[in-house]
């Protein structure tokens, strides 16, 4: 079905519904890319928070080994107390941590080594320690277990390990975060510009379209109507065989021609009738002239006869 048989108001759905779907994919588009921006925001905003509360897990781990020591040095319950409080806050830490690693299995299984490690320093190095350090004679196991040929380090190094690779994990999640960020805030840049672009093009496209299928043949159709108007028969009625609107008003001004045109017929009957009464009544007056002269004639020629029979003279023709 051509284009040029739609109705206008199909017309105009096509041309707004072509640029109202380019406009659309353009905000769907953009949306998306926001979207995806907002994903990476919090997922960096996870990533740093892992960060930060690992970081925190360290300081806390850290504090119970000083605590430990300074109860080795002293014997002071106070530091027992602080091994308790650290440990505390270390737990919570990694607990804080879980939920954020839920994503990365193998983060989240170097989280529970790094749990069972620090349970197995407190075990082995914190409570066993003070029993040793409460005894004279084995309170200097208990300082040799700290030393750095003991115990104490090789049980707390695989929980500092494990916070270092789950702090590389993160740096580098957080790298590839920011690239990919920087990648969508591009595409997005080039994603509305390419929509700008085209829904302008759309739209110029579709207006010359509606301009070529509508103005220029109701433009066309008035300057024929005007012709008309003004007598001119001949004019070509455009838009001649379409089904829209303007076909139907071609069709109409089309009728109107013609009405011109018959009544321009019927009045050149008309004269031409007019012409044959006008040389019909000149021929019978003519003849009725010719009549009358032959009459006359006749009249005077036969006043002069009885002339002259008056007179007597009866010889006269």
């Amino acid at each position: 079905m051509s284009f040029n048989n739609l109705k206008i108001s199909r017309k105009l759905t096509v041309g707004f519904a072509a640029v109202t779907l380019t406009m659309a994919g353009m905000g769907a588009a953009t949306f998306l890319s926001f979207q995806s921006l907002e994903t990476a925001r919090r997922e960096t905003d996870e990533s740093r928070q892992t960060i930060q509360i690992l970081n925190e897990a360290k300081f806390f781990l850290a504090r119970q080994e000083n605590s430990y020591r300074g109860f080795l040095l002293s014997a002071d319950p106070y530091y027992v107390e602080r091994i308790v409080k650290h440990r505390a806050n270390f737990k919570a830490r990694l607990a804080a941590a879980a939920p954020l690693l839920s994503d990365s299995p193998k983060d989240l299984e170097t989280l529970t080594a790094i749990g069972a490690a620090a349970d197995r320093w407190h075990a082995e190095i914190a409570e066993a320690g003070q029993v040793l350090a409460a005894d004279p004679a084995t309170r200097q196991q208990a300082v040799d277990m700290i030393s750095p040929d003991g115990a104490a380090d090789g049980l707390i190094a695989p929980a500092e390990d494990g916070i270092e690779a789950i702090f590389e994990s993160e740096t580098k999640r957080l790298a590839g975060l920011a690239a990919s960020q920087t990648a969508t805030t591009r595409n997005a840049y080039i994603s509305l510009a390419i929509g700008l672009v085209l829904g302008l093009l759309i739209a110029v496209a579709v207006g010359l379209w509606l301009t070529r299928a509508i103005a220029g043949p109701v433009t066309a159709m008035t300057r024929a109507m005007r012709k008309l108007a003004g007598g001119d028969f001949t004019v070509e009625i455009p838009a001649q065989g379409r089904q829209d609107e303007v076909g139907l008003m071609s069709e109409a001004v089309a009728v109107f021609k013609d009405a011109g045109i018959e009544k321009l017929r019927l009045e050149g009957m008309s004269a031409e009738q007019r012409r044959a009464a006008e040389e019909e009544r000149a021929r019978t007056e003519a003849a009725k002239a010719r009549a009358a002269a032959e009459q006359a004639v006749v009249v005077a020629a036969l006043a002069g006869g009885l002339d002259y029979l008056s007179r007597g003279d009866l010889t006269h023709r």
